[in-house]
């Protein structure tokens, strides 16, 4: 499951940077600050649909269609495009968020900044990573 999520987490982030810098809808969501993107859509389109096709019986929780429950013990929770408001303004700071949690624990979280190309990963009990190198805590403070 791990590496469907990343391969879809990646595919996503590839049609965003697409849309980066080019002209698109932007649309407001409840005032003025709260921006959707064509982009949001598409990239959650994508998502939402690997994973009707992959795992037909998990819930999704996305940002911009709201909540699609199947009662599974399988939750995945997404942001299309975190950093809407960024994108929307030509700053190449965001990415797009996924976690999937099971019985209500997060087993898996993927961020990929789309525009530095960086992966980040974590799998419960494994660790955090960035583009396959092993993320950890400093002991300074």
């Amino acid at each position: 499951m791990f590496e469907k999520i990343i391969r879809i987490t990646r595919e996503a982030g590839e049609i965003v940077r697409e849309g980066f810098g080019k002209n698109f809808s932007i649309e407001t969501k409840g005032s003025l600050t709260n921006l959707v993107t064509e982009y949001d859509k598409r990239s959650e389109s994508t998502i939402i649909n690997f994973i009707k096709k992959e795992f037909p019986s998990h819930s999704v929780l996305a940002e911009e269609s709201g909540n699609h429950n199947s009662g599974s013990e399988y939750l995945w929770v997404i942001d299309p495009l975190d950093g809407t408001t960024n994108f929307a303004h030509g700053l190449p700071i965001f990415s797009i968020s996924i976690g999937v949690q099971k019985n209500g624990k997060t087993i898996y979280g993927v961020v990929y900044d789309v525009m530095r190309d960086a992966l980040y990963t974590s799998e419960f009990g494994s660790g955090s990573f960035c583009n396959g190198r092993k993320l950890s805590v400093s002991q300074n403070s």
